[in-house]
């Protein structure tokens, strides 16, 4: 059973890797506003770019790397 217990490290290595990530996401509005030095809705547009990117480039190359 070596491949069922890759698949279940491989597996929570990705879930706390995402968790990581979306732990940060609530601090995200607050600096991004502060690094650029924009009102709320310009901060908004950024933040939502820069969460946006990740999924976007895993559906593309999910398609290639299959």
């Amino acid at each position: 059973m070596p491949r069922r217990r890759n698949l279940l490290a491989v597996s929570l290595a990705s879930f706390l890797a995402s968790v990581g990530f979306m732990v940060v996401v609530p601090l995200l509005p607050g600096l991004v506003r502060e690094v650029v030095g924009a009102e709320v809705d310009s901060a908004g547009l950024w933040l939502g770019l820069a969460i946006s990117v990740s999924p976007l480039l895993t559906a593309l190359t999910g398609l290639f790397w299959g």
